[in-house]
């Protein structure tokens, strides 16, 4: 995810919740493709981490909702130093395994 996408949807989430995070998607144990069957995301491409790899990131993943959607909090107004941090703890971006047309209306 690129820097200013990721700030943007840290910023929509701001607006919405007063909270300064990104929504991501973890089930332990399970494989990607499980994951994104589950996460049921539009976005033609993802990237992948694990929650070890977050951590060592300095950011954590928090449960949000028992179908794997979790928060990870970020600092008050992230900074482009703290969300490349973040990013680098990410493979680059592959095709979403299990992508879902969202319907308009």
């Amino acid at each position: 995810m690129a820097i200013d996408t990721m700030r943007a949807h840290a910023e929509d989430t701001f607006a919405d919740e007063r909270v300064w995070e990104l929504s991501v998607y973890s089930l332990a144990g399970r494989s990607v493709e499980s994951i994104a069957r589950q996460a049921r995301l539009p976005n033609g491409q993802i990237r992948v981490s694990t929650v070890a790899r977050i951590r060592a990131a300095g950011y954590d993943v928090l449960d949000r909702r028992s179908d794997g959607h979790c928060r990870l909090p970020l600092p008050a107004w992230p900074t482009d130093e703290d969300l490349e941090r973040l990013a680098s703890a990410f493979d680059p971006a592959i095709p979403n395994p299990a992508p879902v047309q969202r319907r308009l209306g």
